[in-house]
Parts: structure tokens; sequence; C-alpha cells
């Protein structure tokens, strides 16, 4: 929310979250009404059984631990990524570009809709690629259907929804992905102001920072590069001080788990390989795709199964 307001302004930065709820609830909504006769996937028992982990005593540090380090670590890579395409944006397409091409702002949003299904983005490295689209004329509501659609109907995404929950929720959720984000375009192009959306690319928005405000600017720049920097350090250089400490009467094994991309990957599959009989600990390695695993008598059926049964890919 806080880099669309940057980036693109504070209509964006309200909108994008409440679309993407109503369209979130649509989609529920839909999947429900047609599922009423059919039975409940039984959860597995694995995953069903209630964390007995003890909570942390030090959740102040742990807040600070994942809002300045694992949050960063999550989203640095695709924000430089969007930052590049966006600057590529900027400098290789003529200013006017859409406006000269595409002069039916429906049409755009459906080569953008398109463009943006193998377009691997996050929610994060959208917002800088939408930004450089608008300023070489795209449309603010064709710009939204790319917020919407970049981050949540890539090949990636399709493939494991289609893959975990079945080819009847993966059409409900492109159906409802794909109306919401249209809808809310024309919604954006038609009927709201075009001054909410034009002004955040006028070149008084670019120029309006004088005075003591330039200087948090830059000082927020460069706390943010730290930080980012930090966060490739402990990921890629320093030792993980987590790692399973080898324990004689304890088996240890290693294996590889396909799909973890980020911080939230981990802790799913560690808390769930963690609540399998006989697991002592479990602890991934992201940048190998690796989870080390201790523990007596292990099945390495059981942690397929769960490891799948989220989502991610158990490599044999």
């Amino acid at each position: 929310i806080l880099i669309s307001y940057s980036l693109i302004g504070l209509p964006f930065a309200i909108l994008r979250p409440l679309i993407a709820l109503i369209t979130g609830v649509f989609g529920g909504v839909l999947m429900n009404l047609n599922n009423k006769e059919e039975k409940l996937v039984e959860v597995s028992e694995n995953l069903s059984k209630n964390d007995d982990s003890p909570k942390t005593k030090n959740w102040l540090k742990d807040l600070f631990q994942y809002s300045f380090v694992e949050f960063l670590q999550d989203i640095s890579n695709w924000l430089l990524l969007g930052l590049v395409i966006a600057a590529l944006i900027t400098v290789v397409l003529p200013d006017n570009f859409f406006t000269n091409y595409i002069s039916n702002d429906f049409l755009g949003m459906i080569i953008i809709l398109i463009a943006a299904i193998p377009l691997y983005v996050c929610a994060t490295g959208s917002v800088p690629i939408a930004a450089a689209l608008m300023l070489k004329g795209l449309s603010p509501g064709a710009a939204l259907v790319f917020l919407m659609a970049g981050p949540a109907t890539n090949a990636a995404t399709i493939t494991v929804i289609g893959k975990v929950l079945g080819k009847k929720a993966l059409f409900f959720y492109l159906f409802s992905i794909i109306t919401g984000a249209l809808i809310s375009g024309l919604v954006i192009d038609y009927v709201l102001p075009v001054s909410w959306f034009r002004y955040v690319l006028s070149p008084e928005h670019h120029n309006h920072s004088m005075g003591w405000f330039v200087y948090v600017q830059y000082s927020s720049t460069i706390i943010l590069i730290l930080l980012m920097l930090n966060g490739y350090i402990i990921k890629y250089f320093k030792k993980n001080k987590t790692e399973i400490i080898q324990n004689n009467t304890m088996k240890n094994i290693t294996i590889i788990v396909k799909g973890m991309t980020c911080n939230h990957c981990k802790a799913n599959v560690e808390n769930n390989i963690k609540k399998i009989e006989g697991i002592a600990d479990a602890v991934v390695d992201l940048a190998k795709n690796e989870v080390n695993i201790s523990g007596e008598n292990i099945d390495l059926a059981k942690i397929k199964n769960v490891v799948n049964g989220l989502g991610y890919e158990f490599v044999d």
C-alpha cells in the first residue's frame, strides 16, 4: 500500500486493496455456490494438528526481525526487478506510446491482461512497472488491470492452484480476478474523476519536493538501500544460526523442495513438517531450496505428502 502511494498516488493505494478484497470475496462466493453438494476435502492429519509450539517470548524482537529483515528479503528482488523493467520502459518506449497506438482503453486492458499472464512479477514489483506504463500513456484503468492480474495470474500461480485446489477452483479464481480487474478498470477510466489518477504522473507532482522534505526522501532512500543490503548479507553470506544441531541419537536428512519463494513459504514448510510424528526439527534454506530435518523414525512418505499438500514440490 505504501509503495503504491509513493509511486502512483493515494487513490490507487486505497482502491487496489479494496478491489482485491471485493474480488477475493466474489471468487470465494462463486466457489461455494458451485460446491454445495460436494463433500468437503478431508484435511491431512499432519496439517490439522494444533500447533503446540510455545508462543515466542520476545515478540518485539520477532516484530522487528520480520519488518526489517525477512520482509525485505522477500520483496527486494521483485522491487529491483520492477524498477529495472520500469526504467527500460521509460527509456525504450516513446512518450504517449499507448495513446498513439492503442486509442481504445478497453483494448489496452485486454492487451495488458494477456501480457501479464506469462510475466512473473509480485505485487511490489508491479507498482513501478505500472507507473512507467502510465507515463507512456496507458490508461489508469489498464494500469489497475496490470496491478491486479500481474501478480495473480502468472503461470506459476496458475499451475500451483490447479494442482492443489483443482481445475474448478482454478477457473473461478481466474474468472473472479479477470472480471474484477476489467470491471474495476472500466470504473476507473469512465466513472471516477480523471484528475485523481492523472495528477500523480504530472510534472508538477514529480517536482513538488522542496525544502526539508527532500532530505526526508534522500534519507529514506539510503535507509531502504542499507536494509536491503543487510537482508542480502544475512540471506547469502551469514551462516544460518538456526541450523539443526547434529545429534548422534537422531537421524539428520536433507530434502529438496521446489516452489518456496519467501519467508512465509519457509515458515509454512518448517511448521508443518515439525508437526509430523518423529520430527524434532526442520530448517529451510531458501537459497538452496533445501530442508534440513532431524528426528527419529523419519517417514519420507509423510513428509512428501505434507509438502505436496501445501502446494510445493517434493523432489525425490
